[in-house]
């Protein structure tokens, strides 16, 4: 059965960690080309849009073929506007979509293959939404706080702790790559997160959200250059 399926690439043009990180060269290619070019080879995906403040960014994210149809206001474009308003916006804008789905351009080795199969998940489940996770490396039996006093206390107390390493639960984390919920049911909740949603587990690699050039540097070392 044929889906109606909005997918909205947020993109603003302030970047305080990576000045103009969301077209950065890498490879001769902006980095929001990765994620455009992911979503236009997305099976599941009617249609894709750019949500941004910049002039510069509309026309690079144009130029590889993505939908500009409006730009957004600058009220929506500040460190602390959310993503839920953006999301709420482009819906104002673009209506009559019965899913919607966020994919951030800082995730630029997310697929296509990754976009359908999360896509899928939600559909063969029961689920309110889908989100993309990767896996921790360690449990969280041992992850501890640290208050200002560099004391530390365990997040799982001692005697709620698992011993036993096939009892252990590996914890994962949403990766930011994929958001993916009913259109109907994010304008009512006005979040991807709920108590009844399923994760579409990704690889720590294929799971690489550029926040500094650190993680620059990684992207490149993965794809080779």
């Amino acid at each position: 059965m044929i889906q109606n399926v909005l997918a909205i690439i947020p993109a603003r043009g302030g970047s305080k960690g990576v000045p103009n990180k969301n077209i950065i060269e890498v490879s001769g290619n902006p980095l929001i080309s990765w994620t455009i070019d992911a979503a236009k080879k997305a099976k599941c995906i009617t249609r894709l849009i750019l949500s941004s403040d910049d002039s510069n960014i509309i026309k690079i994210a144009s130029d590889f073929g993505c939908d500009t149809p409006f730009i957004r206001p600058d009220e929506l474009a500040r460190d602390n506007s959310s993503s839920t308003d953006v999301v709420l916006h482009a819906l104002k804008q673009i209506p009559n979509f019965e899913y919607v789905m966020l994919l951030q351009p800082t995730s630029p080795l997310r697929t296509s293959q990754h976009i359908d199969e999360a896509f899928d998940l939600l559909l063969s489940s029961n689920a309110d939404s889908c989100v993309s996770i990767a896996p921790l490396s360690k449990s969280i039996n041992w992850m501890y706080y640290q208050n200002d006093n560099k004391k530390i206390s365990p997040v799982v107390s001692v005697d709620q702790r698992e011993t036993r390493r096939q009892d252990i639960q590996m914890p994962f984390v949403l990766n930011g790559a994929i958001y993916i919920m009913k259109t109907s049911n994010f304008i009512e909740n006005k979040s991807f997160l709920t108590k009844n949603m399923v994760g579409y587990e990704m690889s720590t690699e294929n799971s690489l959200d550029i926040d500094s050039y650190e993680d620059l540097e990684t992207f490149k070392r993965l794809i080779g250059i």
